[in-house]
């Protein structure tokens, strides 16, 4: 009695480890649990045979010309099922392109042999016939195999084989073949019901065409028409006898040791699910520290738990960014008929580990003698574009030259991430043209370009403090002349010169570093700037 207790206890816990939930894993994203597994390894040996070695996936249909009866078949030869014998046989799946009456048919003959039209010899299963109406055209579709009561003479295309109701007990054999097809009829001409691949064939065994007129022959599609190198879309389901012995119905997560969500899963036969890994997000949790396991129900019982998987969930503040333009102690004088162009604000990407989106905060401030007077601006992107009049209204500045700061705070919800540096000043002034000697600009000076990075044009401003021959090019980081600006000479006095990103010869230039440099009289100096595209 022992020794039987024994057996039965073993024969319970060696079923148990096959219907447990594979490798299950965990990570985080946005702050929520994702779990991933694979299927209890009782469906390890569940596959579906086809004579193809491409993904299943049909692009065209074959019918004949004149729209009669085909009988298109796949085959499996002993050599082919040796890593399958033992296992059963259970359903059938073929892809129609076009409407018409599709009779799905198992054989199991000797090398050898062919399936015939009006013999159920070795006919072994049979699947209801199927109409237009019960097809999804252009999509797999799925049908249960019958054990066929052999009667002796039949006609595939006449009987309906509505007296085999018992469900497929055929067990895989290593000494007969394997012909699986349908018996197709009654669709229009000049439409191709019969789905296939996109080849190459695998000739013999994966575009087979039955026919017996007097007696029972095949032919290839490549040998019909060598223009039609396709395999059949046609499959049929092996499994183990214990895949069918429970029936999954779904699986249970447990958070912490507590249930927290019931996953239907999808039919473990549908192309899509075999052999495939399962998925699911729980959606956003507090921070901590939290654990998991998974079990499988079936029909009659609930498997032991899965390994248990253990994951911090935690925020990740944003990545370290730096400050593009404005260059800290940038100048930039403002005409009145330019104050509505914008002021682009520049900076690189912040990253979030944890994929969350970042915004952006731009500050931006007055620094006065017992006070600072600041504005905030609002992005995800990675520049703020505020017209020079915006600017001007918030701060509420006036015609003086302006001492500003600004700075770029990133923010993913949880964190905040100040720029590097943490921020950069310049000089501002609506209306150069009221500027009083405060700039200090005595000797020769050029001024940084405004706006920088730029996109297409450009302000270049510069200061002679006497009449002097004046020349400003551009060029590009390779020291090639780009664009003779000024070649003149000039008034004493600031100066504002446009560039619209256009060389010599008026056509424009690609995004990039360009230098610009100035030479009056013995002053030279050169500054570069960014173009956008």
């Amino acid at each position: 009695m022992r020794i039987l207790f024994i057996l039965l206890l073993s024969s319970k816990l060696f079923a148990q480890e096959f219907l447990i939930p594979n490798n299950l894993s965990a990570n985080v994203f946005h702050l929520s649990p994702a779990l991933s597994w694979d299927k209890p390894s009782i469906f390890d040996q569940s596959e579906w045979l086809i004579s193809w070695t491409n993904n299943p996936m049909p692009i065209s249909g074959i019918g004949l010309s004149d729209g009669s009866q085909m009988s298109p078949f796949q085959r499996y030869d002993t050599s082919m099922i040796a890593d399958q014998v033992g296992k059963l046989i259970t359903k059938f799946s073929f892809r129609p392109m076009d409407n018409a009456e599709f009779t799905p048919l198992v054989y199991a003959v000797p090398p050898g042999v062919i399936p015939n039209w009006y013999s159920d010899e070795y006919l072994i299963l049979t699947g209801n016939k199927l109409y237009p109406e019960d097809l999804v055209l252009d999509e797999w579709n799925y049908v249960e195999l019958y054990n066929h009561t052999e009667t002796g003479t039949i006609d595939i295309f006449v009987d309906s084989f509505e007296t085999d109701t018992i469900l497929s007990t055929y067990v895989i054999s290593d000494s007969l073949e394997l012909w699986f097809g349908y018996a197709m009829q009654n669709y229009e001409v000049g439409t191709y019901p019969a789905g296939c691949d996109q080849g190459p064939n695998f000739e013999g065994y994966g575009n087979l065409h039955v026919w017996c007129p007097s007696f029972c022959n095949s032919e290839t599609l490549y040998e019909n028409n060598p223009d039609l190198p396709f395999n059949y879309a046609i499959a049929i389901f092996s499994e183990m006898q214990d895949a069918l012995d429970y029936q999954l119905s779904h699986y249970v997560v447990y958070e912490n040791g507590a249930s927290v969500a019931d996953i239907i899963d999808s039919d473990y036969w549908l192309w899509n699910s075999v052999n495939q890994s399962n998925e699911i997000n729980l959606g956003q949790r507090e921070f901590g520290t939290y654990e998991y396991f998974m079990t499988a129900v079936y029909d009659t019982i609930e498997s032991n738990p899965s390994d248990t998987v253990t994951l911090e969930v935690f925020n990740s503040p944003p990545s370290t960014f730096n400050l593009i333009s404005p260059s800290d102690s940038a100048q930039m004088f403002i005409p009145e008929s330019e104050m509505s162009d914008p002021l682009q604000f520049v900076w690189t990407p912040s990253g979030d580990i944890d994929g969350q989106t970042i915004e952006y905060v731009v500050e931006v401030c007055e620094q006065l003698v017992d006070l600072t007077n600041c504005v905030n601006y609002y992005t995800t992107d990675l520049y703020a574009l505020i017209p020079y009049s915006d600017l001007t209204n918030d701060l509420g500045l006036s015609n003086e030259i302006s001492h500003l700061e600004w700075s770029v705070t990133a923010f993913d919800g949880y964190e905040t991430t100040q720029s590097v540096p943490s921020s950069q000043y310049f000089q501002f002034a609506p209306n150069f043209l009221n500027l009083s000697d405060d700039i200090n600009a005595k000797h020769f000076e050029l001024f940084s370009a405004y706006p920088n990075p730029f996109n297409p044009k450009v302000n270049l401003k510069y200061y002679i403090p006497e009449d002097l021959y004046v020349k400003i090019t551009i060029y590009d980081m390779l020291g090639n002349v780009i664009k003779d600006l000024i070649s003149d000479v000039q008034k004493s006095g600031y100066k504002t010169i446009k560039w619209n990103s256009k060389n010599n010869q008026g056509q424009p230039v690609t995004a990039g570093v360009y230098l610009y440099s100035i030479e009056a009289g013995e002053f030279r100096q050169t500054k570069k700037m960014i173009l956008l595209k």
